[in-house]
């Protein structure tokens, strides 16, 4: 970890257990404070910090343009999470006066775990619904002035609203390669739930032993495309140091081996010690530390950014690991082959992805969806021209992506 890394964490912990945070003004005044920010802002945990930098700055005077724009994204983030949870407590509301069956899922369902509840940033909101009800919620959510979006085939349907929160209607939580007993997994869902208080109201979450597995299955999906950041390690440190005593820890170790991600589950609560100091419950210590591949794993949370999309060249070489189906298919004789994978990947492989769904119909659509690709890849703003070409010439990608599907094997994801 860098200092700026452990400078971050340090602050961070301070935040997320609501203590006193020290730094001398000799230390702080060295500290660029800029790239704090940055850091914080890439893994969404700006808003969470503020408290303890707003503290700082009181005592020895940060930057007063820096200052400025940390606290209008702050009043931004927590204007938004109180009527956002006003917005879709009335959508709850009105979807069980249906008789439609509905769980809250992700940052609403766990933000009251954090001691400021309004500083967990959050994208947009999550409803779960049986298969069955899917069109009708459908229904329900547009007469209440939601746009959905063109495709309602996928696993979750976007709804869009002015000045409202966006709705994402789930009828399926997981379909991941990487999972055993799916189906069980869903059945027990429903089986399971508690509820919080949204707004006026009483909504159903996940049970907290449901809750514990679906955050680690939802990073574990995304360290396997992309990678995960600060803030999703919190959700889990959160839920687990303000519930530890109403977890039953053993139901939450037989279910991870039944859907197979005990392995990532043990490397998780590992990380979250090491970081966070968080105690790990002794029913999920299933292997000894393997610090190696534990500081591997720290530092590819560190360098991903909330969706691990921080750095263009390990972006690509997560595109290699994906766009391939076993360790053999890295090993690229030259450049030309390398770039076939990362722009050309078969038909299987971009069937998976949402914006592709169309080559599933028939073989002829695969070059439309490379066009599409190679479009969509020329249109992207996060990383400019210069950054994609050099990804081409990148002498260093493979041994990224080898040491990357070597991680993510360590961690049973692949």
């Amino acid at each position: 970890m860098t200092a700026k890394d452990t400078l971050l964490i340090e602050i961070l912990c301070a935040a997320i257990y609501n203590r006193e945070f020290q730094i001398d003004k000799c230390k702080a005044a060295a500290v660029n404070w800029d790239e704090i920010y940055k850091e914080a802002r890439a893994h969404q945990v700006h808003t969470l910090v503020f408290p303890i930098i707003k503290d700082i700055d009181s005592k020895v005077g940060l930057d007063e343009k820096l200052m400025a724009v940390w606290n209008i994204s702050v009043m931004s983030c927590g204007i938004q999470m109180i009527c956002g949870e006003v917005w879709l407590g009335e959508v709850i509301e009105t979807l069980d006066a249906l008789g439609i069956e509905t769980i809250v899922l992700k940052g609403m369902a766990i933000n009251k775990c954090y001691p400021k509840p309004e500083l967990r940033t959050m994208g947009d909101a999550d409803i779960l619904v049986h298969e069955e009800d899917i069109e009708k919620a459908t229904e329900v959510l547009e007469n209440l002035g939601y746009v959905s979006s063109k495709d309602k085939k996928t696993k979750h349907i976007e709804f869009f609203k002015k000045n409202a929160i966006s709705i994402e209607l789930h009828r399926l939580l997981i379909d991941y390669d990487f999972m055993q007993n799916k189906e069980s997994f869903h059945d027990e869902i429903w089986e399971n739930t508690t509820s919080i208080n949204l707004g006026s109201i009483k909504a159903n979450i996940l049970s907290w032993e449901m809750q514990i597995l679906h955050i680690c299955i939802h990073m574990a999906s995304h360290i396997s495309y992309g990678g995960i950041g600060l803030r999703q390690l919190c959700d889990l440190v959160m839920v687990v140091e303000r519930k530890r005593n109403e977890i039953n820890w053993n139901i939450v170790q037989e279910r991870s081996i039944k859907y197979g991600i005990d392995n990532f589950i043990c490397a998780i609560f590992m990380v979250c010690n090491r970081l966070f100091n968080m105690e790990i419950p002794a029913e999920l210590i299933f292997r000894n530390a393997d610090e190696e591949k534990l500081d591997r794993l720290i530092n590819d949370i560190l360098a991903g950014g909330n969706l691990g999309n921080n750095d263009i060249h390990r972006t690509s070489a997560n595109v290699l690991i994906t766009n391939s189906n076993n360790a053999e298919e890295l090993n690229y004789k030259n450049k030309l082959s390398r770039a076939r994978r990362i722009l050309f990947p078969n038909r299987n492989i971009l069937a998976k992805r949402k914006k592709y769904l169309y080559v599933r119909k028939s073989p002829i659509f695969l070059p439309f969806a490379w066009i599409h690709r190679i479009v969509y890849g020329f249109k992207r703003k996060d990383f400019n021209f210069n950054d994609k070409k050099a990804i081409f010439n990148d002498k260093e990608l493979n041994i990224m992506a080898k040491e990357r599907n070597n991680l993510l094997e360590w961690l049973g994801l692949r």
